[in-house]
């Protein structure tokens, strides 16, 4: 096999054919099959033919210099002729302008006679309008949680998104019921917001998931639990749908055009037990400039929006290890972020 055909083979064009004086290509896949300096090298005056940026497009696959961006779990901000002027959440909903913007890509590579560079900037979400809610540490599954009381507050305040910034359930030390989850579903549906959730350190096992769903299904449990909840087969599915989207981190765009980074917070290598200014400390070692860093985890508030740092309290009482550490947990706390990217805590009540 000669050096193109397994070139063609490598990168995925499937098919060539003399085109005049050079080569047709067709089936080219997607820009990063286009690695100039070896097409250059291959195949001198090539000319290119394929759908793949329409059919990319129709998967809300979007071409970003020779990357690809999914925008199944992503959202684009895009200066091309096809995106600019338009909102980023239509951009990136819209096959019609996916495809064209994939078209334009595709043929700028081509032109440019070099690589081009990316020129989309990508957030998990961008936040346009309406209310935000963000809310830490629920840990449904221990008897201490005050989940229930978390949504009767997220119900009166009827956010547009609602942001879970992880250990939404607790897998590690918990025993969720099979009602609570039902429960957790159906208000999280009722509530009808958008939701992005994060993992945190009790709730990012997917073994630990895959053992406590397991056991709903073929334990020894009645199917059927006394109360007001029945057991509902679709809980669990729902259950496995929050964690199927769930992510480490969120970058997102605020509607001021500020941009926020959304994670639990453990991963931070600070001490349960530190202070708030160790806490600061490092939450401002690592931040991007001009960034804003929003975590959980510690379950004590820290509300530093000028300076870029803040850390949400829980909603659960305390535990014998918070007493046993001299920690006095902040409960109830919901941050809100307004439609002009402003910032507030709200605090609920017992």
């Amino acid at each position: 096999m000669g050096e193109t055909a397994k070139w063609l083979m490598r990168t995925g064009l499937v098919m060539m054919a003399k085109f005049g004086k050079g080569h047709l290509i067709v089936g080219a896949t997607s820009p990063r099959s286009l690695a100039e300096s070896e097409i250059a090298r291959a195949l001198p005056n090539t000319s290119y033919s394929g759908m793949a940026w329409l059919l990319n497009a129709n998967a809300y696959v979007a071409y970003n210099g020779t990357r690809t961006i999914d925008l199944k779990q992503s959202v684009m901000e895009c200066a091309c002729a096809a995106c600019s002027g338009r909102p980023a959440n239509q951009v990136s909903r819209e096959i019609k302008t996916i495809a064209e913007h994939n078209l334009i890509e595709f043929k700028s590579l081509l032109n440019g006679g070099k690589t081009m560079p990316a020129s989309s900037e990508v957030f998990d979400a961008v936040i346009e309008g309406g209310l935000t809610a963000v809310v830490a540490d629920l840990h449904i599954g221990r008897v201490l949680s005050l989940w229930r009381e978390c949504f009767k507050e997220l119900e009166r305040l009827k956010p547009n998104r609602v942001i879970f910034l992880g250990d939404t359930h607790d897998f590690k030390y918990g025993k969720p019921f099979t009602f609570e989850f039902d429960a957790f579903g159906l208000r999280l549906i009722e509530l009808d917001a958008d939701a992005i959730p994060l993992r945190g350190c009790c709730d990012s096992s997917f073994a630990d998931l895959e053992r406590i769903t397991r056991g709903i299904l073929f334990g020894k449990r009645p199917f059927r639990l006394p109360g007001p909840y029945d057991y509902r087969p679709e809980a669990v599915g729902r259950l496995m749908a929050f964690y199927g989207m769930s992510k480490d981190r969120a970058r997102i765009r605020l509607p001021d055009g500020k941009i926020a980074i959304f994670e639990h917070g453990h991963r931070l290598g600070v001490d349960r037990a530190a202070s708030l200014d160790d806490v600061k400390a490092a939450l401002l070692k690592d931040k991007e400039p001009g960034t804003i860093r929003v975590i959980g985890h510690f379950h004590r508030s820290l509300f530093e929006p000028d300076e870029g740092v803040i850390m949400l309290g829980c909603w659960q009482t305390m535990t014998s290890e918070e007493e046993n550490l001299g920690i006095a947990p902040d409960i109830m706390e919901v941050l809100l972020i307004r439609e002009d990217g402003t910032f507030e805590i709200h605090r609920g009540e017992l």
